[in-house]
């Protein structure tokens, strides 16, 4: 057997079973998916053996049979695994950023930040003129990964980079072209019994809702199907208004052309089908797996947060401060060498030139810069441009006291509450000083705090949310800034399932 040195390693890590897919100059070469029950003996029944020791059994085998030898693996993990989370935060520089989102992100989910390993993405937004983040959270708890890295280092693997699958499975699909990077895109994977709805946009996995997927595509379960797709679509827009979906793909193991019309037509969107076999056509029984771990294998070796990355290489560049700084060498080392051979090649043959002449066009063309090619017009255009741009940098708000509250507001929260939002607006206005009759800036700030409440008891959520608006109006640190704190709105609704009310409290 050809042995196959120097592709890149991505294992899926699903729910009953592993993906193995080997990638050499960006195609699949070696596939394989086992069952993590699956007998050490073919022929005979599973043995009354630990999973651990189990799994990494199968795993030597495979390396061995399919003649791989590469030491480095990227683990990509099933989304059960993984902690998902959307939120959004004024803006502020990048190396400010962890010590909120690590203050904001508790707020939640009910796990210790210690015992979990995790990171996260900042999308930059920009609303009149007012900038923010929306923060995309992901974590795995630290028992399961290391679980996993363990049974793998016992197999003399080396892991490089973990990730969570749906940030795989969007890159294998993005890599064939069934996702264009410039679209917002929901795919929608529907697997045997269990599937996924991930949103990408910018590039980035944004949403991931499981479901439980149907065995056959009957009219009623095609109808609870359509329901589920819509439900989710209205949660992920709630959670990110600004947020929006240019297309969906359904992907599945077979051809589901003929479902993504009648779903095209009931949400009205435009879908479009994918078939495993369509990307991973090699493969002996490609699977939805084998299809994530094509992704991880397929994985650029430039660090970026977009990945969301759950390794220790990861944790480590977070905790120096370095995570938005870090920068592929190898391919900068790679262009300044090509330039130096130009730089070189150019001055070997025009050394007999006219050098004086070359040198005064140089310069010319170096005061000209971009302007080289522009029409006047194009030229006032990108000068009106960065008057803008320069005009809203000089608005960005630099200082604030408003840190107090947001560090106050979660001692304020009754038990069976929550927030989702919590945005911060300040209005200036000139107020005529009645002494001295000049015009003075005044600067007022305003917060809005969006939120849920549950109990069991349906009816004694509308008495949380008003002990709630109690708490914020009593409270003397919320008394000293705000004269008007008022239930702004209250409505009940559904929430994965859950009957919940939701509130909206406005402090002026």
């Amino acid at each position: 057997m050809k042995m196959l040195n120097g592709g890149q390693l991505g294992l899926y890590w699903g729910l009953d079973s592993f993906s193995l897919v080997e990638v050499s100059k960006g195609q699949p070469t070696q596939t394989a998916t086992v069952p993590f029950d699956a007998p050490l003996d073919p022929g005979q029944a599973a043995q009354d053996i630990p999973q651990e020791l189990r799994i990494a059994t199968h795993l030597q085998r495979i390396l061995k049979e399919r003649g791989i030898t590469s030491k480095k693996i990227s683990l990509s993990l099933a989304a059960k695994d993984v902690i998902f989370r959307t939120f959004i935060i004024p803006w502020m520089p990048l190396e400010e950023i962890r010590n909120v989102i690590e203050f904001e992100v508790t707020k939640y989910i009910p796990i210790k930040l210690e015992d979990l390993s995790y990171t996260f993405h900042p999308v930059l937004s920009t609303e009149k003129n007012q900038k923010s983040f929306l923060i995309v959270f992901a974590a795995v708890r630290k028992n399961v990964l290391e679980k996993n890295m363990q049974i793998l280092a016992n197999c003399g693997l080396q892991i490089e980079n973990v990730e969570p699958g749906p940030v795989s499975l969007g890159r294998a699909l993005q890599i064939k072209g069934h996702i264009p990077r410039h679209q917002s895109a929901a795919l929608i994977e529907l697997g045997k019994t269990q599937g996924q709805i991930i949103v990408i946009e910018q590039e980035v996995i944004q949403f991931v809702r499981e479901f439980s997927a149907p065995e056959e595509l009957s009219t009623e379960t095609q109808s609870k199907l359509f329901n589920d797709i819509r439900v989710s679509f209205d949660f992920y827009k709630r959670q990110n208004p600004k947020g929006k979906i240019d297309r969906v793909v359904l992907l599945s193991v077979t051809d589901q052309s003929a479902l993504a019309k009648k779903l095209s037509d009931e949400i009205g969107i435009p879908a479009s089908s994918v078939a495993v076999n369509q990307i991973l056509a090699a493969a002996q029984n490609p699977d939805l797996g084998q299809l994530s771990a094509f992704g991880m294998a397929a994985r650029p070796k430039k660090f970026s947060t977009k990945n969301l990355d759950l390794s220790a290489k990861s944790a480590q560049l977070r905790a120096s401060g370095q995570m938005f700084l870090k920068t592929d060498y190898t391919t900068t080392a790679g262009i300044l060498a090509a330039c130096a051979l130009i730089v070189t090649g150019t001055i070997f043959f025009a050394g007999k030139m006219v050098i004086g002449n070359n040198q005064k066009l140089a310069e010319l063309h170096t005061r000209e810069g971009v302007f080289t090619s522009s029409t006047a017009e194009q030229i006032k255009e990108m000068k009106a441009g960065k008057t803008e741009t320069l005009t809203s940098y000089k608005s960005v708000r630099t200082d604030s006291q408003i840190s107090q509250y947001i560090a106050h507001t979660p001692m304020l929260l009754p038990a069976g509450t929550w927030l989702k939002d919590f945005k911060i607006e300040y209005n200036d206005a000139l107020v005529t000083n009645p002494d001295t009759g000049e015009n003075e800036l005044k600067t007022s700030v305003q917060l809005s705090l969006d939120g849920y409440a549950y109990t069991e008891n349906t009816n004694e959520q509308f008495r949380l949310v008003n002990s709630l608006v109690t708490r914020f109006k009593d409270d003397e640190t919320f008394k000293t800034l705000f004269t008007d704190i008022q239930l702004a709105n209250v409505t009940q609704q559904t929430l994965e399932g859950f009957p919940v009310t939701s509130f909206r409290v406005s402090c002026k």
